[in-house]
């Protein structure tokens, strides 16, 4: 093989659709999984409710959120961002999640409350 047989190869290598299948799995192959939405007192008592929540392999790069607070938006079209710390939400707060691709939003979470400290008790049952 000489050299410019090489190169024109490797050029076509290069270019080939193939290459990036390596890095995007199909939505079939992926787990079914929903947007993971919790809240949680944020750092010391008094600082508000810190909200957060997943990034998912199918959102795509024009993928926005919205913060709704008992039905109301206090943060709109959040970009490369998956949390959020509500300085004016409480224990009674409930929140959700609005998620928008080019402007249009495609789902909403269901309402979660926060909860009452910054970790979740697991009671094991032996």
């Amino acid at each position: 093989m000489n050299k410019s047989t090489f190169y024109a190869l490797a050029l076509l290598a290069a270019a080939s659709p193939w290459k990036s299948m390596a890095q995007d799995s199909p939505s079939w192959q992926m787990e079914r999984l929903n947007r993971g939405l919790v809240a949680v007192p944020a750092k010391t008592s008094g600082d508000g409710i810190f909200v957060s929540w997943r990034m998912l392999g199918t959102d795509n790069d024009f993928t926005t959120f919205d913060v709704l607070r008992n039905g109301v938006a206090v943060k709109k079209d959040l970009e490369d961002q998956t949390n959020y710390v509500d300085k004016s939400g409480t224990s009674t707060s409930q929140y959700q999640i609005v998620t928008k691709q080019n402007g249009v939003a495609v789902d909403t979470t269901e309402a979660v409350t926060p909860w009452a400290n910054i970790y979740k008790k697991i009671q094991l049952f032996l």
